[in-house]
C-alpha cells in the first residue's frame, strides 16, 4: 500500500510534477503496465521484447512525465508506448534492411518478414487513428456526456467514483455515460 494508491491519476501527475516522487511512478506502473505490455505484445508478437519495452517505456516516462501535458493518463501513456515502440521499429527497420539489395532472392524470408512489418505498420496505423477518432467524437459529445465517458472508461472509475468528481446523481452519470457510450457509437459509425 502506497500513499498515492488512492489519489487520481490527474492528481499523481500534476504531484509528479511537483515533486519528482519515483513512488509516484511505481504507483502508475502498477495500474498500466498491462496496458503497456498489451500494446508491446499486440505490436512485437514476443513476450521478452515486450516485457523490455514495458520497462524502457516506464523508464522513458520518468524522464517525459515532468513536461508532458497529461489529461488523460491512460490513453496518453499507450500514444507513448505506441510512439516508443514505431520509434524503436524504424530504427531497428533501418539497420536491418539499408537498401533494397539486401533483400535477395536467395532470401525471401526477410522478404516475406518486410511485408509482414508493412501489414503491421498499416495496423498500427489504423488503430491509433480509430483512437483519435474516438477521442475526437468524445469531445463532441454534450458536456455532461463526454465528463462522464471520459471518467469511465478513460480513467476506468466506478459510478460511485463519477458521481464524486462530478457531483452528479448516480441516475444521471448511469445516464450520460449510456446515452454518451450510444451517441459515441452513432458518430463513430457515420465516420
Amino acid at each position: 500500500m502506497t500513499k498515492y494508491q488512492d489519489l487520481p491519476d490527474s492528481d499523481l501527475v500534476e504531484q509528479y510534477k511537483l515533486d519528482v516522487d519515483p513512488e509516484i511512478v511505481g504507483e502508475l506502473f502498477k495500474r498500466y503496465k498491462h496496458i503497456v505490455l498489451g500494446i508491446a505484445l499486440r505490436y512485437l508478437n514476443d513476450r521478452s521484447m515486450a516485457e523490455d519495452t514495458l520497462m524502457e517505456v516506464f523508464e522513458e516516462l520518468i524522464k517525459s512525465l515532468k513536461k508532458a501535458d497529461v489529461r488523460y493518463f491512460k490513453a496518453w501513456i499507450g500514444t507513448v508506448t505506441r510512439n516508443y515502440l514505431h520509434r524503436k521499429y524504424r530504427t531497428t527497420t533501418r539497420t536491418t534492411f539499408q537498401s533494397l539489395d539486401d533483400i535477395t532472392i536467395n532470401n525471401s524470408n526477410s522478404f516475406m518478414e518486410s511485408s509482414q512489418d508493412e501489414t503491421l505498420i498499416i495496423e498500427k496505423r489504423e488503430v491509433e487513428e480509430k483512437e483519435s477518432a474516438l477521442l475526437s467524437a468524445i469531445e463532441d459529445l454534450k458536456t455532461e456526456q463526454a465528463e462522464c465517458v471520459k471518467l469511465f472508461f478513460l480513467e476506468q472509475c466506478s459510478y460511485t467514483e463519477v458521481c464524486q468528481k462530478t457531483g452528479y446523481s448516480f441516475k444521471n452519470v448511469k445516464s450520460f455515460i449510456q446515452n454518451g457510450k450510444r451517441n459515441l457509437k452513432n458518430k463513430l459509425e457515420a465516420k
